[in-house]
């Protein structure tokens, strides 16, 4: 959620903004505005590209590459709240109607309102998971200890308060399940700390962090990202951000113009979106391989004023002003990542090969990561050089891979495009290979191969010899011809439309006299 101050703290900001810790280029796609409104914001990003936003007062709007913004008619007034996306275009947010809040579903261009377990008993949405998890949470009890959550799972709105125990503040959560938030410190009033909740139980990180790090201010946004990263803040007043990742390595990094330091979203890659805030200026930075990027000013014309999320390309959803001081949605995307990475190959043998960003500078080296699922890098993870291609054998199955570039001094480029690898598996071997012998017409058959396109056959002068004929006879279940005196020990294989080739069939021996 925006705090009501926020929109003025960040058009005060535009006066002055921290410097770039590090110079990086980007693209920036501004969105506009849909039909009748003057201002809009970004909210929320998929995979797929595919961003949900406000504009105006209370008017939600889709946008993607192929359809531009689209504004979505919802039959209530919305508050100024983020509306959540997942990778199945469905969105979640929140209404208002009668003074009072509802959650609600929207699904293949249908709003639905979601039962809650009593009326205005949500008032946020925090996350929408692409396994069609939300997370909800209500107000504030007196006091800071928060109090009111749930989980929308398989299509009902649940109540997990008591699951989650007595002051917890939960902020993000994913298909695991596991929520991310923070829990208040029993011995002391008001410090929290950073905790994860998941059927198991709930772990304090204070557990994982070094000595003395786990201290937290309430009303901190806590991430959790698709890959297993969280970030979160600390210090007295949230003004150190933290990551750790899956192998429980941990980094942390002040603020950099001071005051509360807060991430907005942490992709499977590890990389966080996050704003710094004080009481006159907000700007919002990208965390890459402990990096800090000040976004604000990355993009000529356009100053970035507030970011929300980030998808796993690096794609960043938020909000800029631009030169004439028109506010608008925009999504902003790293400019330096590998472009156009293809796979081709013949069978078994796959070729990865990809153009340098622009500009890329001599030394920087390339990752290529491979996973079994779309984003994971769960079979390879490794640099293979300065080279811009990488050929070999790879073993039956479907793969998913990235490049990344990385420059000679160890920062990271933006992520390629993803391409799919299908290696299918070899046909079966032809059986029931037989021959018919007249005068010295020779004419073979067998009983065809399922997945076969073509066949090949093997002719030697001896058992399992090649060294008579080998070649492909095309994709007939027989084949004739006249044929030499001798004798010959003949065998088929067959091929599959992907070049990949079978067993060989059972062994006959010819004899022409």
């Amino acid at each position: 959620m925006m705090r009501p101050c926020v929109l003025a703290v960040m058009m005060a900001g535009l006066v002055a903004h921290a410097p770039a810790a590090r110079a990086q280029t980007f693209e920036l796609v501004d969105l506009g505005t849909p039909l009748g409104t003057t201002a809009s914001s970004a909210r929320a990003i998929n995979d797929n590209g595919t961003v949900v936003g406000m504009a105006d007062v209370g008017r939600l709007f889709v946008w993607n590459q192929a359809t531009g913004i689209q504004d979505l008619t919802a039959p209530f007034t919305l508050p100024n709240q983020d509306p959540r996306l997942n990778a199945a275009g469905q969105i979640v947010g929140l209404w208002q109607r009668g003074g009072t809040t509802y959650p609600f579903l929207w699904d293949t261009g249908t709003f639905q309102e979601l039962a809650q377990p009593a009326p205005g008993w949500v008032q946020y949405v925090e996350r929408l998971t692409d396994g069609g998890i939300a997370l909800f949470r209500g107000p504030n009890s007196a006091g800071d200890c928060p109090v009111q959550s749930a989980l929308l799972y398989q299509g009902a709105l649940y109540d997990v308060s008591s699951a989650l125990g007595a002051c917890w503040d939960p902020r993000d959560v994913d298909d695991s399940p596991r929520i991310a938030g923070s829990i208040r410190i029993t011995t002391l009033f008001s410090a929290f700390e950073s905790a994860v909740w998941s059927p198991a139980g709930v772990e304090r990180l204070s557990r994982r962090l070094p000595p003395g790090q786990g201290v937290l201010v309430p009303d901190t946004y806590q991430r959790i990202g698709a890959g297993g990263h969280l970030a979160g803040q600390q210090g007295n007043q949230a003004s150190r951000l933290f990551v750790i990742g899956p192998a429980n390595d941990y980094f942390q990094v002040d603020s950099p113009i001071g005051g509360s330091f807060f991430a907005a979203a942490v992709n499977r890659q590890g990389d966080v979106v996050a704003n710094a805030q004080t009481s006159s200026l907000v700007t919002p930075f990208l965390i890459r391989n402990r990096r800090l990027i000040d976004l604000s000013t990355v993009v000529n014309g356009y100053r970035l004023i507030y970011v929300w999320d980030m998808n796993r390309h690096g794609h960043i959803a938020g909000m800029a002003v631009r030169s004439n001081g028109d506010v608008r949605a925009v999504v902003l995307k790293p400019a330096d990542q590998p472009r156009a990475l293809q796979a081709t190959g013949s069978g078994s043998q796959i070729t990865l090969a990809w153009t340098p960003p622009p500009g890329a500078p001599a030394g920087s080296t390339y990752l290529l990561q491979v996973g079994s699922t779309s984003g994971a890098a769960n079979l390879f993870s490794a640099s293979v050089g300065a080279v811009t291609s990488i050929s070999g054998n790879v073993p039956n199955g479907t793969y998913y891979a990235r490049v990344t570039m990385v420059y000679p001094d160890g920062a990271w480029s933006g992520v390629s495009n993803e391409v799919t690898i299908a290696v299918p598996s070899p046909p079966p071997a032809p059986t029931n290979l037989s021959h018919v012998l007249s005068g010295r017409r020779l004419t073979l058959s067998w009983t065809s191969a399922a997945g076969a396109a073509t066949y090949v056959l093997e002719a030697g002068s001896q058992s399992g010899g090649r060294d008579l004929f080998t070649g492909n006879i095309g994709a007939a279940a027989s084949v004739s011809g006249d044929v030499p005196p001798g004798t010959y020990y003949v065998r088929v294989r067959a091929v599959s439309a992907g070049g990949t080739v079978s067993p060989v069939s059972n062994e006959i021996v010819v004899t022409v006299p």
